[in-house]
């Protein structure tokens, strides 16, 4: 498929991917911010009332005051400002992927970099899955410890 064919199907494929996924990152980052401002204002005055209570049924402040909206000791909002980045960024990683504002232009150069890169971010996502895994105090992952802890003498 050319790139002309690829130009004449009206989306664009990829880079509207990688825009929609910047927009939709900064919208949940702007959202998660703002939810984080509201559990400031209920932690400062419990009477208080917020902008996202739309009704007696409809309150998120009854939600805020729950334990469940500490999941880890610390407001929830606060993931949704740390997760909220990761659509962002891989949106500008797919666009520099892309060639970034030279259309045509593809900056892999080799099949070698390319693989390499690809280990590269198969390994930390790895490491990110496994440490999430063992903040969850997943059994498993215990078993998968013993032979790393014996290596290091731990």
């Amino acid at each position: 498929m050319s790139s002309a064919e690829i130009k004449g199907n009206g989306l664009g494929g990829p880079k509207s991917l990688a825009i929609t996924l910047i927009i939709g990152g900064i919208i949940g980052w702007i959202g998660a911010f703002a939810l984080t401002l509201e559990r400031l204002h209920v932690a400062a005055n419990p009477d208080a009332t917020l902008s996202c209570d739309l009704n007696v049924f409809i309150s998120c402040k009854s939600v805020m005051l729950t334990p469940q909206a500490k999941l880890f000791g610390f407001p929830n909002p606060l993931i949704g400002i740390a997760a909220f980045m990761a659509p962002i960024l891989v949106g500008f990683g797919i666009l520099q992927a892309l060639g970034g504002a030279n259309p045509g232009r593809f900056p892999v150069l080799s099949i070698f970099s390319a693989s390499l890169t690809c280990l590269l971010i198969g390994g930390v996502m790895l490491v990110i899955y496994l440490g999430v895994l063992r903040l969850l105090k997943v059994p498993e992952v215990e078993v998968l410890a013993k032979p790393i802890k014996k290596l290091f003498g731990r």
